[in-house]
């Protein structure tokens, strides 16, 4: 629908507004202001949904407001009624219901500690700018002949990082760009590192990060300054800082995100393979659509949390199909190499003319043959039939 979002007064209005109208106009309003607020007030009335999403009220000893939290947000802790938190929230109309609402995006309980809050402030704000914007992620080359890693010197990490190159991918050659990655002079290394090997421009792709570490250890990975050369690298990069449980900023503005260095290094190995970069394409194609997608209706999935069980379930059974028949695609292509067996120890044999030999009955006493195993071959001569 197509609304005037400019509300007009009686006197000029020609006929009466609708309600849906009403609803959408105020809906529209707030989305133009981007409102993206922190909210400190006690829970209550507390439920999740059969869909997955969480609904409560936000009170104090005033006033109180309804919020949602949406099933994709799985960082947010438990929450109970009672509960004093602060939430970081974006005011949004429920326009089927008639009121506006709170759609939280993270939540901790009062007094958790000042870093935390700091640390989700400067999330948003690079949310806002853009930073870590899906349209902005680059997939790895096709054809990747030099990596550049940003880690310590001496750490585990690139160790780790050479041993996975060499068995898998020993043709790419390897630059190290060290920098110090933790400490004080962490964030001032890590930018510097960064901009050295984009001031060279002889790298495909950067794995950047360490191993694992506390909170403390990775806080460079969170610093303004770091993030934002990680957004604006030249190079695509990796970004693989070693903690699953609570990503840094560097994760999310990187290009592509790596549990482990291990892992952003097994990524540039399959990256070599092009069936390999078909599939990721299409997945992060499908990925971009479905998130589309879902926010898209947000609001009917609170209207199907409202009024229908079946629908719900039916949408997440497609989901899960579609992601399944994804899966299986790739199961079939990996199946589909021909050297996969003679990575199991199986052998071709070819005649003179360069033709599989598939019987015996095909051979001839004296005639030579080759015989290919997985990584060389020999010759050899029928003396017995």
């Amino acid at each position: 629908m197509n609304f005037d979002f400019t509300f007009q007064p009686p006197s000029i209005r020609e006929k009466p507004y609708s309600v849906s109208e009403i609803n959408y106009g105020i809906s529209e309003i707030l989305q133009k202001e981007n409102l993206f607020v922190c909210v400190e007030g006690e829970v209550s009335g507390y439920k999740k949904a059969y869909s997955g999403h969480s609904y409560f009220t936000l009170k104090d000893e005033e006033s109180k407001i309804p919020a949602v939290i949406w099933k994709d947000k799985k960082e947010i802790p438990k929450i109970e009624d009672g509960m004093k938190i602060v939430v970081f929230a974006e005011i949004k109309v429920y326009q089927t219901g008639g009121y506006y609402q709170l759609d939280v995006f993270s939540a901790f309980e009062s007094g958790t500690g000042k870093n935390f809050a700091e640390l989700e402030i400067l999330k948003q704000k690079l949310l806002a700018e853009g930073l870590f914007s899906p349209e902005k992620k680059r997939i790895l080359p096709s054809n990747i002949k030099k990596i550049g890693v940003i880690t310590a010197k001496n750490g585990a990490a690139f160790y780790d990082i050479l041993k996975i190159m060499e068995e898998f991918a020993p043709n790419i050659d390897i630059m190290l760009s060290p920098a110090v990655v933790q400490g004080k002079t962490a964030a001032t290394s890590l930018i510097k590192a960064i901009k050295n090997i984009n001031k060279l421009d002889n790298c495909d792709v950067i794995i950047f990060g360490r191993g694992g570490g506390s909170k403390e250890d990775l806080s460079a990975f969170n610093e303004e300054e770091v993030v934002r050369s990680v957004a604006n690298s030249k190079i695509p990069i990796i970004c693989a800082v070693g903690h699953e449980i609570n990503k840094s900023l560097c994760d999310f503005a990187a290009d592509i995100y790596a549990p482990t260095p291990t892992a952003a290094a097994q990524m540039v190995c399959r990256a070599g393979f092009e069936i390999r970069n078909s599939f990721e394409e299409l997945s992060l194609h499908f990925q971009k659509i479905v998130r589309k997608k879902l926010f898209a209706i947000n609001n009917f999935e609170q209207l199907l949390d409202d009024f229908s069980i079946d629908l719900c379930n039916s949408f997440k059974r497609n989901y899960e199909q579609k992601y399944e028949k994804i899966q299986n695609y790739e199961r079939i292509l990996s199946a589909l190499n021909p050297n996969l067996p003679l990575k199991k120890g199986f052998a071709l044999i070819k005649n003179e003319d360069g033709k599989i030999v598939k019987s015996a009955k095909n051979l001839s006493f004296g005639q030579k043959i080759k015989i290919i195993f997985d990584k060389n071959q020999v010759g050899a001569k029928i003396d017995e039939l």
